[in-house]
């Protein structure tokens, strides 16, 4: 059963043309409350691939996917926040902020991507993590399990940050 119908109203993004969705249905957050309410509008999608129907994702007010990018699961991508260029946000995963998510990342389990940070260029986020601030995580890198990563935190180049790197990183200072 579809969740959300295109509303007429159209923005033009890069030379895409974005559809903004409104919701045909109550979808319920995990936690079994209301989440978006029948009838509520919520952000602009290129098309129909880009926000499953299954599930409990949803698009806001304010946020834009496109590009082949792909939200699905119960993931969240609010608050002006852009997901592209075959990105996928998924599973609990929640993209706020103007935070950016783009260029073929993937950001799932209970990842948050804040606060004009940006995920790019085939990284991973994963876990019980946060992506904040002006942080950029980005070219194949894999942050996972409870890190941390903001501030203008910049990570690349395959590397790999878990909990056990952030602690041994705030035990030296």
């Amino acid at each position: 059963m579809k969740k959300y119908t295109f509303t007429d109203e159209i923005i033009e993004v890069a030379g895409t043309v974005l559809h903004r969705i409104k919701a045909v249905r109550n979808i319920y957050g995990i936690d079994g409350d209301i989440l978006v309410k029948t009838n509520e509008l919520g952000g602009f999608i290129e098309k129909e691939n880009n926000l499953n129907h299954a599930g409990n994702a949803w698009v806001f007010d304010g946020a834009l996917v496109f590009d082949g990018a792909w939200v699905r699961d119960h993931a969240v991508v609010r608050d002006h926040a852009v997901v592209c260029d075959h990105a996928v946000v998924c599973d609990h995963a929640v993209v706020r902020d103007h935070a950016v998510v783009r260029n073929h990342a993937v950001v799932y389990d209970h990842a948050v991507v804040c606060d004009h940070a940006v995920v790019c260029d085939h990284a991973v986020v994963c876990g019980d993590i946060s992506v904040c601030d002006h942080a950029v995580v980005r070219n194949g890198a894999w942050v996972r399990d409870h890190a941390v990563v903001c501030g203008d935190d910049r990570v690349s180049s395959n590397t790999n940050i878990t909990e056990l790197d952030n602690k041994e990183k705030n035990d030296e200072f």
